[in-house]
């Protein structure tokens, strides 16, 4: 086994300071991870290394694996140390209402190869349990990933000499790292379920592309392998000359639409040639963003059966199309951007700050507000989005927020167009009217900040002047927001958590220190307490130290060495030290001579 010397005394002991630095260390290659592999790798690397265990294995879970009767984890990343045969990537099943789910699922470390069956005969192949037979340890403790009650993951430390434990500090340790582990797989996920494209995008039933201004493909949907016949799996970066054989029409009207930034129809643009067979299809393109085009295609078929006055109406609808459509990404654009920047961050005002701040600018609100209803007292605004020319109604973040409207969004994403029909329909009292009425407010929407069954409070978007028709899309988006807004504060709860943990574990080690170190001072300088026992015992007595006598008398109750070095706040060397000498000075070889020396002279 590596010799323990990254970070542990030379009794085993985790040194407080070299604690703190290798988490802080490992908590910020976890923060600058930029995938779940980097993540898991750069953990259990450190991990591994530093607390020289010789396996470190970190295992997750994955959502679309299972029934939902059972949980499959995947080996992840894995440590091991040299001569240590790797498992590589296994997957481990478990029950998901079995006891020892129960048991990951408070998030406590479980020493595993204590609490699995002796018989492995009757388990599955690949059964959780089996992870120890596996890996070959004489000794494991895994640390459960629990988000909410739901196991993540896990992180697993694995010995395979005999007697080899793993001590409180290492215990404290793991949690710490998988409670910010924790996080960052979340964090990640996220990013990653967030894409680019969008649910319109992805699903929408015709053939769409993102194009660059050079007419080149940066992103398209399912339905445009089906359409054109080109042998190609992957088509990011390649031109429409490609693909399209009347593309030059489409590069000029992207041309144009760079400037217009609005939309343009092309009627019978030629998709496939053959010699027997055309295909013909009519194109929109509308403008997204700087350097950005959406290309709809769709039939023309239906558009030719109902002669000019059916064109017409195809060409506006697909012009409608394309605009709503433009806008809806664009919507979406805004909406990823906030959820990727309040994940990049852990303190609670800075993440809050930027979702309000994110929606007040990409709807062009006059305020967006985040309202707190986790209390008993009445919703308090505690930030607040403003635009320059109008008064904030939190007035330093601690303005109240009339309940009624509050609990129109407790539940789900909703939307007030016009506030003065919930004042005629009674659902407004006259004074709550009045109090937006002053205010200049017509009309609002907003979602529950709410996840997992822990609710924060509300988000909501104010809008003055006339009011406002929200879209249904407008409002599956800021309940998106909303839901991750939640998971965020989770993640910031858990940090402020992590924290103090860690600020308790320095304080006690310090403490620690200092304790032994006033009582081997006192030891040392010998005082009252030293000469009235002295004269106590016989006088043919060699002499011993006050700490010595201690440590002979403890020896003789018949307490081991670690139960003696709890006792005086020492660690076990010292103890053995102490008890070394004590035999030398009393002539004596074992430590059963010293019991019955004890007993004889009144020390027992």
């Amino acid at each position: 086994m590596p010799s323990q010397d990254k970070i542990l005394a030379a009794t085993g002991v985790l040194e407080p300071k070299k604690v703190l630095k290798l988490l802080n260390r490992i908590g910020q290659a976890i923060r600058d991870a930029k995938d779940i592999r980097n993540l898991t790798t750069s953990t259990a690397t450190l991990l591994g290394t530093e607390l020289s265990v010789e396996r470190c294995a970190i295992m997750l879970t994955d959502e679309n694996d299972g029934d939902g009767h059972l949980i499959v984890f995947r080996i992840t990343a894995e440590f091991n140390a040299p001569g240590v045969e790797p498992l590589g990537e296994r997957r481990y099943q478990l029950k998901a209402h079995c006891e020892l789910n129960r048991l990951l699922q408070e998030g406590k470390p479980i020493p595993l190869g204590d609490i699995a069956p002796s018989d492995y005969s009757a388990l599955q192949a690949d059964s959780l349990e089996r992870l120890v037979t596996d890996s070959k340890s004489r000794s494991m403790v895994v640390f459960p990933l629990v988000s909410c009650e739901k196991v993540l993951g896990l992180i697993s430390l694995h010995q395979s000499t005999a007697g080899a434990g793993f001590c409180e500090e290492i215990l404290e340790l793991g949690e710490a790292v998988s409670d910010e582990l924790v996080m960052s797989v979340e964090r990640l996920r996220a990013s990653s379920n967030a894409d680019y494209e969008g649910i319109l995008f992805r699903n929408i039933s015709m053939p769409a592309m993102i194009l660059d201004a050079g007419g080149r493909i940066k992103r398209y949907n399912q339905f445009c392998p089906k359409t054109f016949p080109v042998g190609r799996k992957d088509w990011s970066g390649i031109s429409l000359l490609e693909i399209i054989p009347d593309s030059q029409r489409i590069l000029e009207s992207l041309r144009q639409l760079s400037k217009t930034k609005s939309s343009i129809s092309l009627s019978n643009v030629l998709i496939s040639h053959t010699d027997s067979k055309s295909v013909y299809m009519d194109a929109c393109l509308s403008f997204v963003s700087a350097g950005e085009i959406l290309l709809l295609l769709h039939s023309v078929a239906e558009r030719q059966k109902t002669g000019e006055h059916g064109r017409a109406a195809e060409t506006q609808h697909s012009d409608e199309l394309a605009s709503n459509f433009s806008r809806q990404l664009s919507w979406e654009r805004w909406v990823r951007q906030i959820i990727c920047k309040l994940h990049s961050t852990l303190d609670r005002d800075t993440l809050l700050q930027t979702v309000v701040d994110g929606f007040g600018r990409a709807l062009g609100a006059s305020r967006c507000l985040i309202v707190r209803t986790d209390t008993q007292a009445l919703p308090m605004v505690t930030h607040e989005y403003a635009e320059p020319d109008i008064s904030p109604l939190g007035l330093g973040r601690t303005g109240q927020f009339p309940t009624a409207a509050t609990s129109y969004f407790k539940h789900k994403a909703a939307a007030i167009g016009d506030l003065a029909e919930l004042e005629r329909s009674g659902e407004l009292s006259a004074d709550e009217y009045e109090y937006f009425a002053d205010n200049g407010i017509r009309s609002m929407a907003g979602a529950p900040i709410s996840a997992h069954g822990i609710k924060y409070g509300v988000i909501i978007i104010l809008e003055s002047g006339s009011g406002r028709k929200w879209t249904a899309h407008e409002l599956d988006m800021l309940e998106i927001a909303a839901t991750q807004t939640a998971v965020a504060l989770g993640h910031s709860q858990q940090y402020l958590q992590i924290k103090d943990q860690l600020f308790n574990m320095n304080l006690l080690g310090n403490l620690t220190q200092q304790l032994t170190n006033t009582l081997e001072l006192v030891s040392r300088g010998g005082g009252k307490a030293e000469q009235q026992e002295e004269k106590r015992l016989s006088g043919n007595l060699p002499p011993l130290s006050l700490r010595e006598l201690e440590v002979l008398k403890l020896i003789a109750s018949g307490l081991a060495n670690r139960e003696i070095a709890q006792r005086l706040f020492l660690t076990e060397s010292t103890v053995e030290l102490h008890a070394s000498r004590i035999r030398k000075k009393l002539k004596l070889k074992s430590r059963t001579a010293l019991v019955k020396y004890a007993c004889d002279n009144g020390l027992a």
